[in-house]
């Protein structure tokens, strides 16, 4: 008969895989864990405010402004401060000149963000 066969190939060996006693077998690297959390709507003298904030393995790798008006220059404040929470991972950081209202209700928004990881 033609077609595969299960019968050995002649001089074919099999080598079991083993591993010595108090050796590891090779772990394959995991893929980092990410998440993202969604902060209250945060009410300010100018409206409200609201954050996504996204951790990569624990590291604060992204924020995004949700709700936010972006007039009168805060969308620029928000840019500064976005940048300001990754680099500190934390908002442990000064105001914004001229945004300190807006700069208030971010890091009110970061932190009520952090408080949920």
């Amino acid at each position: 008969p033609t077609g595969s066969s299960l019968a050995p190939t002649p001089g074919a060996t099999s080598t079991p895989q083993v591993t010595q006693p108090g050796t590891q077998s090779p772990v394959a690297p995991q893929p980092p864990v990410v998440t993202t959390l969604v902060s209250d709507v945060i009410a300010y003298k100018y409206g409200d405010i609201q954050i996504s904030l996204t951790k990569t393995d624990g590291v604060i790798s992204a924020v995004n402004v949700i709700i936010g008006d972006a007039t009168n220059g805060r969308e620029e404040a928000y840019l500064i401060l976005t940048a300001a929470t990754i680099e500190a991972q934390s908002t442990n950081y000064g105001n914004v000149s001229g945004a300190t209202f807006t700069t208030d209700a971010f890091k009110l928004a970061v932190e009520n963000v952090l408080a949920k990881f």
